[in-house]
């Protein structure tokens, strides 16, 4: 048999003892604590058994306390629970044999270990005699059983019924979708950028509607998690070859990110391809390397990321790309290079957690002209014709320059916020396990004078989390909350690069292995190219990555519910768009935890300043939040949480 073992601090010894007891007879006990004399609240551990025996999980129950009265009464308030409390063996025959109790509550101040053994074997003993007991053991339950037939149930392919009262599922509406996205979408908020005062703004906007709603603070006292992040600003760069100075933007970019901002007279090493660095020693040096060229244009990025990589494992300290012209690069990456940058503040962390690739500039052809002195290659004209007629030289030591750099940037602290609403599981167990659901509220700002109000991205995913907690709170009133805890999180610096969620995977407010699962929503309120002439459907990704049984609980609740058309195509693993990689849910992801990621593609308003809240289709926003409360409710409630059974297929990032 298995039976469930539960008490307060009035009776570890006599719950050790039964325990011996039950398991020396061939039994297995499920142990719901506690197991100390230290002082605990006695409906938890009565709640936590009630609600194995209710799940039909055990056989029956044990509970004991002190007189075993506050016990018997917490169980009882669960639906086919009959807790009979016995304080000698002809009573726990009794309880048995008229009442037939499921659960069996013995008061530890009133009993030896010895009396408690017979009052349980007494109990044991006996079956249920039914007769004149059934009609009048049928009368205990009150009307809370008929309340199940007014709910609705998916297939009975999942482990356990999903019930979503159909109430809760429609409070995620249209209409407070489009009030709450009319404001966080506004010119007001100039285009929220993370560490500005519009995503300041948006952060306080998201917490007063939390607290309207009834979800205390996380922790509280707060709502924000502080999220601790450095903003730089590049003012430019001085760089020299054997003591001749480049000009920045003029002769000479760079990207983004350099960890190191001194470096001083490297040598340097003029290489034809990958397969050159692992001919020659490039430790401490600057390789140098000719832009690819195709029909006369000088591509700046092909092959490029293969061999930084490979130079920075051969111990090279920089990449040197020379081309014929800087003007196509230059005009993208002039916007990235003088705008404020963000990244998170890793002071006092480990040194592998900061930094970037191995430091690259790009250098016009012309600006060049002193460096091949004295090589074999002689001039850069004469290494870029024998390259393009397929008669590379061999990797080159340049005798005559070294490599010299120092960066000009300012930087400080900032402080932004995600923002937190957490609303704590029902069940005494199962509120120790928590499912995160994510959407970013931040956008990219003012971009040349232009406010980017981010309706879609991603203000369609914010408003929606918003509604999950209004659908969450209902029940919650209802007293009906979700048996596991649920994190409402909206974050901030996803358009930097993940840094809200990738900070909270670093601090979690709750443990990332009691989290069971993330759902993240971004950009759901437009139709892409492929779907113009359907708006009802929903890109999923992730959901079958690290858990089968995530993609079924999903599938099923859209079978049963909300009936959108679910497009797989950027699940693929070799999706060239490689989105499972850039949004939030992949920090948790890369932590085991299972993911879906709802999205609906991307449009052609897409970081402009035309996403704009009247051209959301809100409708579609409603029935997309919806399957993911339905697909939310299943997995807060159903008994086990879900399973980790599969290994990611997506390539490493």
């Amino acid at each position: 048999m298995r039976i469930s073992i539960g008490g307060d601090h009035a009776g570890p010894a006599l719950k050790k003892a039964l325990t011996r007891y039950l398991e020396s007879e061939g039994n297995t006990v499920v142990n719901r604590g506690t197991d100390s004399t230290d002082s605990v609240d006695y409906p938890d551990h009565a709640h936590a058994v009630a609600a194995d025996v209710e799940a039909k999980e055990v056989d029956f129950g044990i509970l004991i306390c002190g007189s075993a009265n506050g016990v018997a009464m917490s169980a009882n308030k669960h639906q086919g629970v009959r807790a009979g409390l016995a304080w000698n063996p002809e009573v726990a025959q009794l309880v048995k044999q008229h009442n037939n109790a499921n659960v069996l509550c013995i008061p530890a101040r009133f009993v030896s270990e010895d009396e408690g053994l017979e009052i349980l074997k007494a109990y044991m003993s006996q079956s249920f005699e039914g007769g004149r007991h059934e009609r009048r053991v049928s009368k205990i339950s009150c009307a809370l059983a008929g309340l199940a037939l007014m709910f609705f149930s998916l297939n009975e392919g999942l482990a356990q019924d999903i019930v979503i009262p159909e109430s809760y599922r429609s409070s995620i509406s249209a209409s407070d979708l489009e009030n709450h996205l009319m404001v966080l979408a506004s010119d007001a908020f100039e285009g929220r950028e993370t560490g500005e005062p519009g995503a300041d703004k948006a952060a306080a906007y998201i917490a007063s509607y939390f607290k309207s709603v009834g979800i205390a603070p996380y922790d509280g006292d707060s709502y924000f998690q502080p999220v601790e992040l450095v903003r730089s600003q590049i003012e430019g760069g001085s760089a020299y070859v054997g003591g001749q100075g480049l000009v920045f933007l003029d002769d000479y970019l760079f990207y983004p990110g350099i960890k190191e901002p001194v470096m001083k007279d490297l040598p340097m090493m003029a290489v034809s391809d990958v397969q050159d660095l692992q001919e020659v020693d490039v430790k401490g040096m600057a390789v140098v390397v000719q832009a690819a060229t195709e029909g006369g244009e000088t591509r700046w990025q092909t092959g490029l990321n293969t061999l930084r990589t490979a130079a920075s494992e051969q111990g090279a300290v920089a990449v040197i790309v020379v081309g014929d012209d800087l003007s196509v690069v230059r005009s993208r990456m002039k916007p990235w290079l003088l705008r404020k940058s963000l990244r998170l503040n890793r002071e006092g962390e480990p040194e592998e957690r900061e930094g970037t690739r191995i430091p690259t500039f790009m250098v016009e052809a012309p600006a060049t002209a002193n460096w091949w002195t004295g090589s074999a290659i002689k001039s850069w004209k004469r290494w870029s014709k024998k390259t393009q007629k397929g008669q590379p030289f061999a990797p080159t030591l340049l005798p005559q320059a070294t490599w010299s750099f120092e960066l000009s940037a300012t930087a400080d602290d900032v402080i932004s916020n995600n923002v937190l609403g957490f609303i704590p599981g029902r069940d005494s167990v199962l509120r120790d396990e928590v499912l995160v659901i994510t959407a970013h509220y931040d956008h990219v700002g003012i971009i040349d004078g232009e406010i980017h109000n981010g309706a879609d991205d991603d203000g369609s995913g914010t408003v929606t989390v918003l509604e999950l907690a209004e659908a969450f709170m209902k029940a919650v009133k209802a007293g009906d909350g979700p048996r596991r805890s649920v994190l409402l999180m909206t974050v901030v610096g996803e358009e930097k690069g993940l840094l809200g969620s990738e900070w909270y995977a670093d601090h979690p407010v709750w443990p990332l292995e009691n989290t069971v699962a993330n759902l993240n929503i971004d950009m759901i309120g437009r139709v892409d190219e492929s779907h113009a002439d359907e708006e009802r459907y929903v890109y999923l990704i992730g959901s079958d990555k690290l858990s089968s049984e995530l993609h079924e609980i999903s599938e099923t609740a859209n079978t049963t519910y909300t009936k959108l058309a679910l497009d797989y195509t950027f699940n693929a693993p070799d999706d060239p768009n490689r989105f499972y990689y850039r949004s939030d849910h992949y920090n948790f992801a890369k932590n085991n935890i299972p993911v879906i990621f709802y999205f609906s593609g991307v449009h052609e308003d897409y970081h402009r300043p035309g996403d704009d809240p009247e051209k959301i289709l809100y409708d579609k926003t409603a029935e997309i939040g919806q399957l993911v409360f339905c697909t939310a409710w299943q997995l807060a409630n159903q008994d086990k949480r879900i399973e980790v059974d599969r290994v990611n297929d997506f390539p490493e990032k």
